[in-house]
C-alpha cells in the first residue's frame, strides 16, 4: 500500500493498517488520528506537523523519522522504536511509551507531560526544554541525557539511571528520585525533589566512550 492508498483509505473509514510499510514517505501535515499503525515500518518518514493524536503504533519502526510539531497525545508506542528521530516540540503528553527505543532522539522542547516512559531507553537523547510535568520515567535508561532546562516536577524517576546526565537548571521540586543512579550526573543550578538547589555539586564529568 502506498501513501496515496492510505489515505484514501482512511477517509473512507478504514483505521486498520498494521504491518503497514511507508519508509520514507512524506506524511507531513496529514491527519490521521485514531489510526492502527501497529508494527508497521515507517523509518525516516515525515510527520512534520502531522496528527496521530489516539494512534495505535505498538511495535512501530520509526528510526530516524521526523515527527517534528507532531500531535501524539495519547498515542500508544509501547515497543516502538524510535532511535534517532527528530521529535522537537513533539505533543507526546498523555503517551504510553513503555519501553520504547529513543537513544539519541532529538526531543527539544517536547510535551511529554503525563507520559508513560517505563522502561524507556533514551541514553544519549537531546531533551533540552523538555516538559516531563508528572511523567512516569521508572526504571528508563537516561545515561547521558542532555535533559538541562527540563521540567520534571512530580516526575517518577524511581529506578532510572541518570548516569552522567546533564540536568542543570532543571525543575525537579516533587520528583522521585530516591532510588535513581545520578552517578556523575550535572545537576547545577537545578531545583530538586525537595525544592533546594544544591549550595555544592560536583563538576559533571563526560560519558566514556
Amino acid at each position: 500500500m502506498n501513501l496515496e492508498e492510505l489515505l484514501q483509505c482512511y477517509y473512507s473509514g478504514e483505521r486498520d493498517f498494521r504491518g503497514i510499510k511507508l519508509a520514507g514517505a512524506d506524511l507531513s501535515g496529514v491527519h490521521l488520528t485514531d489510526i492502527d499503525l501497529r508494527s508497521g515500518d515507517l523509518r525516516k518518514v515525515i510527520l512534520t506537523g502531522a496528527n496521530l493524536s489516539a494512534a495505535r503504533m505498538n511495535g512501530i519502526r520509526l528510526m530516524g523519522a521526523d515527527l517534528s510539531g507532531c500531535d501524539l497525545r495519547l498515542a500508544d508506542l509501547t515497543g516502538a522504536d524510535m532511535a534517532e528521530a527528530r521529535m522537537e516540540a513533539v505533543n507526546l503528553e498523555g503517551a504510553i511509551m513503555t519501553n520504547a527505543n529513543l537513544p539519541s532522539a532529538f526531543l527539544q522542547k517536547a510535551n511529554l507531560r503525563g507520559a508513560k516512559l517505563l522502561r524507556a531507553k533514551l541514553e544519549k537523547a537531546h531533551m533540552i526544554g523538555a516538559d516531563l510535568h508528572a511523567a512516569d520515567l521508572s526504571s528508563a535508561c537516561l545515561v547521558g541525557v542532555n535533559m538541562a532546562w527540563c521540567r520534571l516536577l512530580d516526575a517518577n524517576l524511581e529506578g532510572a539511571d541518570l548516569s552522567y546526565a546533564d540536568l542543570h537548571l532543571a525543575l525537579l521540586a516533587g520528583a522521585r528520585m530516591k532510588t535513581a543512579k545520578i552517578e556523575h550526573a550535572n545537576f547545577d543550578g537545578a531545583v530538586m525533589p525537595d525544592g533546594k538547589i544544591p549550595s555544592t555539586r560536583p563538576a559533571a564529568k563526560s560519558l566514556p566512550p
